[in-house]
């Protein structure tokens, strides 16, 4: 496959990846970045048989800042889940002593 051709699919599957992450797509996903570092694997072999590895070696780069970009947001958003469970949980334990408590009245 050209080197062109593996770049337009890579940044495809990343433009992918992003929007099966956005709409919570685990299983897509993770058979979308099976696929992506397959051809990120390509890439990088055809790399090593060539001259213009600054080219792909900043393309990487660039896929890499981005990925990186989406475990902070996904880090983020992962903190929120986790506060909002807590805070669920508090108030089930609240509303459960309050019905216990009007059960004696």
């Amino acid at each position: 496959m050209m080197r062109t051709e593996l770049t337009k699919k890579i940044e495809y599957l990343t433009c992918r990846a992003s929007e099966l992450i956005a709409g919570e797509s685990i299983e897509e996903l993770n058979q979308v970045l099976l696929q992506r570092q397959n051809l990120i694997e390509q890439l990088w072999n055809s790399a090593n048989q060539s001259a213009t590895t600054s080219e792909i070696k900043d393309f990487l780069l660039s896929i890499q800042a981005r990925d990186a970009n989406q475990l902070n947001q996904l880090s983020l958003l992962k903190q929120a889940l986790k506060q909002q469970e807590q805070a669920r949980k508090l108030a089930n334990a609240k509303v459960s002593k309050y019905i216990a408590i009007n059960k004696f009245r």
